[in-house]
């Protein structure tokens, strides 16, 4: 008896998997001469279908499947050839689909670029930098540094830090410019990111000299004969190294206003060094003996 019907076949597979390689199983039948082969055909994310590996006897079965395209998304279905050479018709829509994907960490942070402006030399400026894991695993932060030591940075917890996919860390990085100059630097970022091992945040800033501030005060403007003069002087230094030469004038009436005389007497040499907390120096004169 002639057998001129083809074959039938049918392929199952887990909806999704971690690891490779994984089982695609089978079955097959034909009412005629029997099953000769089965062959297992494949396209990956929607794209051309391709033939797996080689063919399989019986009427059960399973191929084991590699994925050689990587994580994606993959379709199967089978087809069978009878003994008499009959050939199964392929499927216009698969038989199955599975999903391979391997969770890992993602890190994102919310700005490649922190600009610190300008800061005066002997202060410092802090800026929050956001580091968040968009990935489905753990992600592990062992290392934040600049490579400028102008820049610092701080994490609360210290380091390594385990981050949980969705969650975030903040990272306080300060600049400190010890010279008038601009600075630029990058922040490293080293994790267990397969993409990004290493993420490089850009730095930026510039240091600007601070003010030298001088107050002076006197505990009157006006003395008579056995009067003591008391002048205080308060100085805070923000910026460079400086030298103040304080001098103290004093105009006086000897024959009326219409001869009215001054005097200077040089009182002290003060160096302000850089920078300087405020600095409160007293001075006591005795005049108009």
């Amino acid at each position: 008896m002639l057998d001129a019907t083809a074959p039938g076949s049918s392929a199952t597979a887990p909806q999704q998997v971690t690891e490779v390689p994984f089982e695609v199983e089978f079955t097959a039948s034909d009412d005629g001469s029997g099953v000769s082969e089965t062959r297992l055909h494949y396209r990956f994310n929607g794209g051309s279908w391709q033939s797996f590996g080689s063919a399989k006897t019986g009427t059960s079965g399973s191929f084991e499947f590699t994925a050689p395209e990587g994580e994606g998304t993959y379709d199967f279905y089978t087809m069978c050839t009878d003994l008499a050479g009959n050939v199964e018709t392929a499927p216009t829509s698969p038989d199955t689909t599975t999903i391979y994907h391997v969770p890992a960490p993602d890190i994102s942070v919310q700005t490649n670029a922190l600009n610190f402006g300008q800061v005066t030399i002997g202060e410092e400026k802090t800026e929050t930098l956001t580091i968040t894991n968009i990935g489905d695993a753990a992600l592990t932060i062992t290392d934040v540094s600049a490579d400028d030591s102008a820049f610092s940075v701080a994490i609360g917890g210290g380091l390594p830090a385990s981050v949980k996919p969705g969650d975030s860390i903040d990272a306080d990085v300060t600049f400190a410019p010890g010279t008038v100059k601009k600075f630029s630097a990058d922040l490293l970022i080293a994790s267990n990111d397969p993409d990004t091992p290493t993420l490089i945040v850009a730095l930026t800033g510039e240091g600007v000299p601070g003010e030298l501030t001088l107050e002076v005060t006197a505990n009157s403007d006006t003395f008579v004969f056995g009067d003591t003069l008391q002048v205080n002087l308060n100085v805070e230094n923000t910026g460079e190294p400086a030298t103040v030469d304080l001098y103290l004038v004093l105009t006086y009436d000897q024959n009326g206003p219409e001869e009215r005389n001054w005097s200077a007497s040089f009182l002290s040499l003060i160096h302000i060094s850089e920078p300087t907390r405020p600095l409160y120096i007293s001075y006591a004169v005795f005049c108009l003996k």
